[in-house]
């Protein structure tokens, strides 16, 4: 067992105390699986990615699945943040550089320290989508650390690489008030504007988080409770049985990365699947989808409840949570769901949209 393993597993009953006290449920579902196999090969696990709580949630139930030796990949954003920075390491986070990920060079330098990782029989934490979604909906792929494993397997055929897809469903998001913060940091950091501007960029890039996450460490000291997370995840899945690397490697290429493209774009595609399908849909989900073309009354909405149940059937959404609910229930859990945020406020049957982007992040899940 490694230090940062230790470390999880050390951390892991008071991540227990503070998620009981902060959030009111933490669903953990998928199907049974055998802890032996688990630990017979590597994996990567592949998260929707929507908190700096998936870190800590992903790790503990993780662990407690039968995964041994997590390491997670963190926005630079993360581990460079005072003093919680360097507990996340601690646990095992690595840093992803953000302002380098355009760079062919440093993707495929972090590409080959975590197939270091894999051939330590470390499992890897990845967020393929690249960061955090702050729009709600489900983003494309990234490539980068999903090679990985191909290239790790390609290396060492005898052992067997898999992946696993998880997808983690907030009913309130802890950051979801913050994100305009984080974007405008984002774009401030992108501008030639001198010291200052980036100086401003840092305060809103860096202090969104610190602020969010200090808002929420304090929340249960003052009994604010975020309600429910929901994390699915599916069987998981060996490289082999997708496609064949050895076939499909182009022995031209410059490099393993390039060598591969063909297994890594069937890998991703495979990944997007999972995690569309995985991501719970909840009333908020299904109440803001209604509201996306303004403010509406309580049973016009209800009205337009059966039309989007079909459309997220059809489109193979995970609607375990909705499937027990009448139209009527979705639609009061979904109206209160908003309320809490403060998105929306009901006055005479009708409902009126207060916080636009807040309304828009859920409609976007659909």
């Amino acid at each position: 067992m490694k230090p940062y393993h230790e470390t999880l597993l050390k951390t892991a009953i008071d991540a227990d105390r503070f998620s009981n006290k902060t959030f009111k449920n933490v669903f953990f579902e998928g199907p049974s699986l055998c802890q032996k196999t688990l630990q017979a090969s590597p994996t990567i696990i592949v998260s929707s990615h929507r908190s700096h709580m998936d870190y800590i949630l992903l790790g503990v139930y993780c662990s407690r699945l039968g995964y041994q030796n997590l390491r997670f990949a963190a926005g630079d954003n993360l581990t460079n943040m005072p003093y919680l920075g360097n507990r996340f390491t601690a646990l095992g986070a690595f840093p992803v550089y953000r302002d380098r990920a355009t760079s062919r060079k440093y993707i495929f330098e972090l590409c080959e320290e975590v197939v270091t990782m894999l051939e330590n029989d470390d499992n890897v934490i990845v967020f393929p989508e690249g960061g955090r979604s702050y729009g709600g909906g489900m983003m494309e792929m990234k490539s980068g650390l999903v090679a990985a494993n191909i290239i790790a397997h390609y290396r060492s055929p005898q052992k067997k690489h898999s992946y696993i897809p998880l997808a983690i469903s907030y009913e309130f998001l802890p950051e979801i008030k913050f994100f305009n913060w984080i974007e405008k940091g984002r774009e401030l950091r992108k501008e030639k504007g001198g010291f200052f501007r980036s100086l401003a960029g840092n305060f809103f890039y860096y202090g969104a988080d610190i602020a969010a996450f200090a808002k929420f460490v304090l929340a249960r000291h003052v009994g604010v409770n975020y309600g429910n997370v929901y994390i699915d995840y599916a069987e998981p899945f060996d490289i082999d049985a997708l496609i064949d690397i050895r076939t499909n490697y182009d022995s031209k290429a410059k490099n393993d990365f390039f060598a591969h493209k063909a297994a890594i774009k069937r890998v991703s595609e495979e990944i997007h699947k999972h995690l569309t399908r995985l991501y719970r849909m909840l009333p908020m989900h299904v109440v803001a989808y209604a509201l996306k073309n303004g403010s509406a009354g309580q049973n016009d909405i209800t009205a337009k409840i059966p039309s989007i149940i079909s459309q997220l059937k059809a489109q193979d959404k995970n609607c375990k949570t909705l499937d027990t609910l009448s139209e009527k229930e979705i639609v009061e859990q979904g109206t209160g769901q908003l309320r809490h945020l403060n998105a929306i406020t009901v006055k005479n049957s009708t409902v009126h949209i207060l916080k636009h982007d807040i309304i828009n992040y859920y409609a976007q899940a659909i």
